[in-house]
């Protein structure tokens, strides 16, 4: 049996028996492990970048789901032009897709702490990012479902992040959404709870890549050049940072020129 190192630098070094295990333990308690029904509630944590701003559409058009969006003020660098593509893209989509994407909810929230944020290494968040900050996220996604599911006596039991194959940070990974489904489950004392990503999720589509939304987008005329990746304070996209890299290894992959600029390229 293979054995797999303590120390998890990126997604690819996941631990498939875990997820095995994680999945042998849904199916049990509740009879499955990933399922949705046509036109169900969905909470979607949508940041702004290619994958999240692209995935929703296959999501509205092919689902049909009624989509309520959560945006994350967490004090990033570029939080003012994440939100401006956010704004763009509920806009584009409720006009798209009439009555299926609910108003924009704003969270503010900080991830992590400001008093915590000083003392980690700019090292560490090139290669394995903030601690806990996708799972603090998704957590928010849950905390929401449950408000609307009182506040419109609705029956909320799916988050939707939009990580993604290409994404390389250890909590970026299908292991990691196991996990916190097991969470959501056991925390809710619900075991309806699903927290996964229609970017990777095994029972939903399978593995979507940057390149394949760049191809999708192209093919469905998606306003690709109001996205926004680049993590940088810059209006215009750095084209360095490890976001930046990825993405336009996406647009080469695919063929097709990036319709943004860059400081750097």
């Amino acid at each position: 049996m293979k054995n797999y190192p303590l120390k998890i630098q990126k997604n690819f070094d996941e631990d498939p028996r875990i997820i095995d295990e994680i999945e042998r333990i849904l199916q049990i308690r509740r009879g499955f492990i990933f399922q949705l029904a046509k036109h169900e509630p969905i909470v979607f944590i949508i940041s702004g970048g290619l994958d999240s701003s692209l995935i929703l559409d296959k999501i509205l058009k092919e689902l049909q789901c009624t989509i309520f969006p959560v945006y994350v003020e967490r004090g990033a660098k570029a939080e003012a032009f994440e939100k401006e593509s956010v704004i763009f893209f509920t806009n584009y989509y409720q006009e798209k897709y009439p009555g299926l994407l609910k108003d924009l909810m704003l969270c503010k929230t900080d991830i992590p702490p400001k008093d915590v944020k000083q003392f980690i290494p700019a090292e560490r968040l090139m290669t394995i990012g903030h601690p806990m900050r996708n799972a603090i996220l998704q957590s928010i996604g849950v905390q929401y479902g449950v408000g609307l599911s009182y506040a419109n006596q609705i029956n909320i039991h799916t988050i939707f992040t939009a990580t993604s194959p290409d994404d390389t940070f250890p909590h970026s990974s299908l292991l990691a959404l196991r996990c916190l489904t097991l969470a959501a489950c056991i925390d809710n004392g619900d075991w309806e709870w699903q927290v996964t990503s229609p970017l990777v999720e095994t029972y939903l589509w399978g593995k979507i890549s940057k390149k394949d939304m760049v191809l999708y987008a192209t093919e469905n005329k998606l306003p690709l050049e109001k996205t926004r990746t680049c993590t940088s304070g810059s209006s215009i996209a750095c084209g360095i940072c490890p976001e930046c890299l990825c993405r336009l290894n996406a647009f080469k992959m695919a063929g097709i020129k990036d319709p943004i600029n860059y400081v750097q390229r």
